[in-house]
């Protein structure tokens, strides 16, 4: 069925997409797509997550998995980071109202990708791990004099290495077709199409599935975000390196 549906598209490639003639495979490949995802609700897929995070946050994590991301706990976060006299509490103000945290194309979503984050490229994920807070947050200050600076200076840089769990995964998205591209793939046929495949959790990440936290100055982080090669050079860690 793939190999037919791979060799119909061949065919009708440098046709239009008014005159090429309906794939007779396309059906059989959308409901595969389906049945993958379906088999695999069991089972747990490789992510990383690029972040900045506090001392306190990667024990928190560690203890009790991952939140859902809403107002409520970035505010929660602003307020320890403001505790721990990191910012003042005008600031603390500022970043606690000013912010996406609770729009709807941002909360309750974790994002992950499935691939080694390098591939992502310097402008795919550097901004989630030069300035703290995640993009809910820096969205709104990057740009600003004031407090863009600031979120550059808390936390550490990080990728936290995850086991999601595929169940936690949109129902909808694009996992079956990259798995059965990866399959032509590995069979020496290309698509075209992406290999690589991200998405988000809707549900809490349990502590169990959290495997380590890799800190910027660990050797694997430089392997796996390629920083290195950046210009300018990513920001230096902020707290006292230790192993997490």
């Amino acid at each position: 069925m793939l190999l037919g549906h791979y060799n119909h598209e061949e065919k009708v490639k440098n046709h239009s997409r008014y005159t090429a003639p309906s794939n007779p495979f396309y059906d059989e490949k959308e409901q595969a797509e389906i049945s993958i995802v379906g088999l695999l609700q069991s089972t747990d897929l490789r992510g990383w997550h690029c972040t900045r995070l506090t001392e306190h946050e990667i024990s928190y994590i560690r203890e009790n998995g991952m939140r859902l991301p809403n107002l409520n706990n970035l505010q929660e976060r602003i307020r320890r980071v403001q505790a721990d006299g990191v910012i003042e509490e005008r600031i603390a103000i500022r970043l606690m109202s000013e912010n996406q945290a609770n729009d709807d194309n941002r909360k309750h979503m974790i994002w992950f990708v499935f691939y080694p984050p390098y591939l992502a490229g310097q402008s795919g994920i550097e901004r989630l791990l030069r300035r703290w807070g995640g993009e809910a947050l820096y969205n709104s200050h990057e740009r600003d004099a004031e407090t863009g600076p600031i979120l550059k200076t808390i936390g550490c840089p990080c990728l936290i290495e995850i086991d999601v769990p595929i169940s936690s995964l949109r129902k909808h998205s694009f996992l079956g077709r990259r798995i059965m591209n990866r399959y032509m793939w590995s069979k020496g046929i290309s698509t075209g199409e992406e290999l690589e495949h991200e998405d988000y959790s809707r549900h809490p990440i349990p502590p169990e599935k959290v495997l380590r936290f890799i800190l910027q100055g660990e050797p694997h982080f430089s392997e796996l975000t390629g920083c290195e090669e950046w210009a300018p050079p990513l920001d230096g860690i902020h707290f006292p390196f230790r192993s997490i």
